[in-house]
C-alpha cells in the first residue's frame, strides 16, 4: 500500500498515522450508516494510490460499490466497528483490492470476510484467520476461490436431516453445483500457487492419510454406509443386544448395525437411554464396519451421474491429498454464503473454534 505524505482533518474526527495506514477516529459514541460510510469513504481515499484522473474515478466508483454492499447487511450496532484500526486496516485492504480488479465475485467473498469480522470483534484466532483470509482472498482468482469451495464441502462440511445415501447425494449436489464447473479451469500452476499462498497443505499431521471423498462421508455418516457386523465377527455386540442401540440389518441376513446415522447420533441415543457403559462398544460397531470408500463414492454417483465427469477430475488433480489451511476454510465459507445469500448450515466458529483435537 502506498502511504500519503499528508492528511486532512474533519470536524469531530482524529486522524492516526500508521506505518502503512492512515486510520479515521470518530469522536462521538454511536455512529450511524452515513457515519460508517463517511468513515469507511475517508479510510480509502487518504490511503489508496495515486492513480491517474480516469483510473482514480474509476477506482473510486468501485470502492462506493464494495463499501455500500458491506454496509448494506450490517447492522447498526455492528457498525461501530468501523473505529476500530484493526477494521479499518481489514477494510482498506478489501476496498483497494477491489476498486484495483472490479472482479464481482472475489468483492462479494471479501465483503462476506468482512462482515464475519466486523460483526464479532473478538480478539483470538478467529480475528487473526479472518485477518489473512482477507489478504489472502484478493490475491485468489473466482477459480481459485471455487476450488477451496469444494475442497471445504467435501471434507469439512457434513449435512444434516440425512438418512439414506440418498440423501446425502441430493444436499452434495446442491452444495458442488455453483462451483464445481470451475474446476475444470484450474492446472497444476493453479495448484502449486494454492500450496504457495498456504491455502492448502499437504496431508499431515492429525491427517495422515488422503482423504478422499468417499472415505470423508464414510467418516461422517457410517451409520449410512454401515456393513454391519455378526455376533461371530463381533463378539463384544452381545452386549448390545436387547438394547434400543442396534437392529437387523435391512439388507444383509444375520447381520446388525447401529441405529445411529453419525457418532453424535449414537451419543445422543446413549444420553437418552442412559448407556454409558456400552458406549465405546457401540461406537467400534458403528465406526469400523464402514463400507470401502470407492463403493461409498459410486453409490452417491449412481444417484449423481451428473458429478461423475467432476469426482474423476477431482481425482487426477490429487485433489484428496491437500487439507485446507484456516483461512482457507473461512475464505469457503464467506463464498459460500455469498452464493446462498448469506445462508449457511453452521457459523464460521465451528471449524475455527477448539474442538478436543488433543483430548
Amino acid at each position: 500500500m502506498t502511504q500519503w505524505q499528508s492528511q486532512r482533518g474533519g470536524d469531530g474526527s482524529t486522524n492516526i498515522q500508521g506505518e502503512h495506514v492512515k486510520y479515521i477516529e470518530r469522536a462521538q459514541y454511536g455512529i450511524s450508516y452515513d457515519d460508517a460510510k463517511s468513515i469507511a469513504m475517508d479510510v480509502y481515499e487518504r490511503n489508496i494510490t495515486k492513480f491517474t484522473q480516469i483510473a482514480r474515478e474509476v477506482a473510486r466508483e468501485r470502492a462506493e460499490e464494495f463499501t455500500g454492499k458491506l454496509l448494506r447487511d450490517i447492522s447498526p450496532e455492528a457498525l461501530e466497528a468501523l473505529k476500530d484500526p484493526d477494521v479499518q486496516r481489514g477494510l482498506f485492504f478489501a476496498q483497494q483490492e477491489f476498486a484495483c480488479s472490479g472482479d464481482d465475485e472475489v468483492g462479494d467473498t471479501l465483503v462476506k470476510l468482512l462482515m464475519e469480522r466486523i460483526t464479532d470483534s473478538r480478539d483470538g484466532m478467529r480475528r487473526l484467520v479472518l485477518n489473512e483470509a482477507l489478504r489472502i482472498a484478493a490475491k485468489l482468482t473466482p477459480d481459485h476461490i471455487s476450488l477451496l469451495t469444494c475442497n471445504f464441502i467435501l471434507k469439512y462440511v457434513s449435512f444434516g436431516n440425512v438418512r439414506t445415501v440418498g440423501d446425502i447425494s441430493e444436499q452434495l449436489d446442491a452444495a458442488l453445483q455453483p462451483f464445481c464447473g470451475d474446476v475444470f479451469n484450474i492446472g497444476q500452476a493453479d495448484i502449486d500457487y494454492l500450496l504457495g499462498t498456504g491455502c492448502l497443505t499437504g496431508s499431515s499431521g492429525f491427517i495422515q492419510e488422503a482423504m478422499s471423498p468417499g472415505r470423508y462421508m464414510g467418516i461422517n455418516y457410517p451409520g449410512i454406509f454401515s456393513t454391519g457386523f455378526t455376533l461371530d465377527d463381533f463378539p463384544d455386540g452381545h452386549l448390545l443386544l436387547n438394547t434400543p442401540l442396534i437392529e437387523k440389518h435391512p439388507t444383509a441376513d444375520g447381520r446388525y448395525r447401529v441405529c445411529a446415522i453419525s457418532e453424535d447420533d449414537l451419543n445422543s441415543l446413549i444420553s437418552e437411554h442412559d448407556l454409558e457403559g456400552v458406549h465405546q462398544i457401540a461406537k467400534n460397531a458403528l465406526k469400523s464396519r464402514v463400507q470401502p470408500e470407492h463403493v461409498i463414492l459410486e453409490s452417491i454417483l449412481e444417484c449423481t451421474p451428473h458429478l461423475r465427469p467432476f469426482f474423476r477430475r477431482w481425482k487426477s488433480m490429487g485433489m484428496s491429498s491437500y487439507m485446507s489451511s484456516a483461512s482457507a476454510v473461512a475464505i469457503a465459507h464467506a463464498n459460500a454464503r455469498r452464493i446462498s445469500e448469506g445462508q449457511s448450515p453452521a457459523s464460521l466458529d465451528n471449524w475455527l473454534s477448539p474442538r478436543g483435537e488433543f483430548d
